[in-house]
């Protein structure tokens, strides 16, 4: 489970825990009473930070509004990563567009495992792919369009998402 502090300004005592969405994925927020600049302030975030332990939270997204830098951090890199395919297909349904006519555009250094793996989920939902590699890009557009058959488009797409 994935914790998350904020302060949230208000006056009750106690730190308050309810469960949250942040970007469609299912957080423990730990809501602190203040705003994180009074003296107890360091006390309750590390009540807070022991609270959300206890109920099973074993990663923790940056608190919002807090005055004290989180020692233990946690990467996020791959909570966004694995959010970042949905986050896209809902980012086009948004705006209205077909899945059917989307180009999404992937971009990275080189090509890696979830790379491919992004490629061959967004293949059945998407129209093509357009890609942005450093190494491999012509190796990667042919197993694709051989294997997938997905064409591959030059430029950007209508999402793009940056691996």
């Amino acid at each position: 489970m994935i914790g998350q502090l904020i302060w949230t300004g208000s006056r009750r005592p106690g730190v308050q825990l309810r469960e949250g969405e942040v970007a469609g994925l299912r957080v423990l927020q730990a809501q602190l009473p203040g705003n994180g600049a009074s003296r107890r302030a360091e006390r309750i975030w590390a009540r807070a930070l022991s609270l959300l332990e206890r109920h099973g939270a074993n990663q923790l997204l940056t608190p919002t509004n807090s005055a004290f830098p989180i020692q233990r951090r946690i990467v996020t890199r791959e909570l966004w990563r694995s959010a970042a395919i949905p986050l896209a297909l809902d980012t086009l349904d948004r705006a209205g567009q077909r899945r059917s006519r989307a180009v999404v555009g992937l971009s990275a250094r080189q090509v890696t495992p979830q790379l491919l793996q992004w490629c061959r989920l967004l293949a059945a939902q998407v129209r093509g792919l357009s890609l942005d590699l450093n190494t491999g890009r012509d190796a990667l557009e042919w197993q694709l369009q051989r294997e997938l058959g997905l064409p591959i488009f030059q430029g950007g797409g209508d999402v793009n998402l940056d691996l």
